[in-house]
């Protein structure tokens, strides 16, 4: 199961990095538009969602397994899962009203597998986590005066 998980967790760093580093490329103006190139603000505001979208995919999850980190991250995953969604069902009501070729439907569930299975593996992971050993000295005091009578 660890190697599916690590597996999960590769598919969704690839897919963070292709969205926050294509985000940052159409910010620079890297990435060409089809009539001219719109201003900064502009890009930057089209390209904000999936930026913030590849940074969650992007953090990795045995660090914020407790905490305020924990509860920010899952915030985050239901917020990419629920986009991941309505655009998968975006593209599929597309496909059935013949606006879009047939080659969608299996993007459409790939783009939405990612993040289910990326929140899925956090859930997972949170579930089986121990935290810290307690190392601390605490003694037995029954075993201690049985010991000296």
């Amino acid at each position: 199961m660890k190697v599916v998980f690590i597996l999960i967790r590769l598919t969704g760093y690839l897919l963070g990095s292709f969205a926050l580093f294509s985000g940052v490329a159409d910010v620079l103006g890297f990435i060409p538009h089809s009539y001219e190139t719109p201003p900064w603000p502009a890009r930057l505001m089209a390209s904000l969602p999936s930026m913030l979208a590849g940074a969650v995919l992007l953090v990795p999850i045995k660090y914020c397994l407790r905490g305020a980190m924990l509860y920010v991250l899952a915030a985050g995953y239901a917020l990419v899962v629920l986009a991941a969604v309505v655009l998968s069902v975006q593209a599929l009501i597309g496909y059935s009203s013949g606006t879009k070729g047939p080659a969608i439907v299996p993007a459409a569930m790939i783009f939405l597998y990612i993040p289910v299975a990326n929140a899925f593996v956090l859930w997972r992971m949170r579930r089986d986590y121990k935290g810290p050993p307690n190392n601390s000295f605490k003694p037995n005091l029954s075993a201690d005066a049985a010991k000296s009578a």
